[in-house]
């Protein structure tokens, strides 16, 4: 994608308040869902290392 085109897409979405922009991508919601999922995966983890990383400690 051409330079100009990132420019212009990037200032097109700070204008409409975004805070990811991916210039091509087709579907909005995919950069909501992803930010969804590494919530999830933030919060599901606790402060110990997983069982199944401490071979049977």
């Amino acid at each position: 994608m051409p330079a100009a085109d990132v420019v212009t897409a990037s200032l097109a979405g700070l204008e409409a308040g975004e805070v990811v922009c991916v210039p091509g991508l087709k579907d909005p919601e995919a950069v909501a869902r992803l930010a969804e999922a590494e919530l999830n995966l933030r919060s599901g983890s606790g402060s110990r290392m997983a069982s199944r990383y401490s071979h049977g400690e």
